[in-house]
């Protein structure tokens, strides 16, 4: 199911880049593509970070 997420994350990035003038041939957009996860999966653990959790839980009181 991962590979999925990662194949569909990789498509949607490249289809929104090939619309724009940043991609201007091949290799540029299977760079894109193939970078893409990586990227989004280091976003979402940054993200994840920030919001409060059980590690971040104040222990006062105990």
């Amino acid at each position: 199911m991962s590979i999925l997420i990662h194949l569909g994350v990789a498509t949607a990035t490249t289809a929104a880049l090939a619309t724009t003038l940043i991609v201007s041939n091949a290799l540029i957009a299977f760079g894109v593509g193939a970078g893409a996860p990586v990227i989004v999966k280091k976003l979402a653990q940054y993200a994840e970070s920030l919001l409060p959790g059980e590690d971040n839980v104040s222990t006062k009181g105990k």
